[in-house]
């Protein structure tokens, strides 16, 4: 059974129930919908095509190829236009990493959250080929658009994966 994949086991009907810690049904495992009513998850887990880069330019980051997870109507997302759009005001935790390549090590990628097409305080930056990771959290309002901007020294970047995470708290 180890070797199976853990969502053909779930799929399969065999579990019906998990506990944590014994056999008490106090102790079995929350839904996700019960501890965060209101999420989205977006990412893609197989590399992206290159993205052709003015240097220097922050431009809009083509950095998900799917929606993973949506509970909730406070969140929705866009893959056309890179957007994560808010439905609810409140307080949002938002937490992400972005694996980059681009051959070679001496060039500088900054990724910045955008919200309504204004850089905010999130963000992040390496040099060479790497993780970019970010987290914080931040008020939103009904109405706002969330988009990752890059700004990189070099004319050509490839995302090879990536998995950022909007809660409302």
């Amino acid at each position: 059974m180890a070797d199976r994949q853990l969502q053909a086991i779930l799929s399969s009907g065999e579990i019906t129930s998990m506990n944590i810690g014994g056999t008490d049904s106090g102790d079995a495992v929350a839904k996700v919908s019960d501890i965060s009513p209101n999420i989205i998850s977006v990412g893609t887990m197989t590399q992206l095509s290159a993205q052709t880069l003015v240097a220097g330019v922050p431009e809009i980051l083509f950095y998900f190829s799917e929606e993973v997870i949506k509970i909730g109507s406070s969140l929705s997302s866009s893959t056309t236009t890179q957007e994560i759009f808010v439905a609810t005001s409140g307080v949002y935790k938002i937490m992400g990493t972005v694996k980059l390549t681009d051959g070679n090590p001496n060039q500088v990628h900054t990724i910045t959250l955008y919200n309504n097409g204004i850089a905010t305080p999130f963000k992040g930056s390496i040099t060479g080929n790497g993780n970019i990771v970010f987290i914080g959290a931040t008020p939103l309002s009904q109405g706002d658009d969330l988009q990752l901007y890059i700004t990189s020294t070099s004319t050509s970047i490839t995302v090879v994966n990536s998995s950022i995470i909007v809660e409302k708290i």
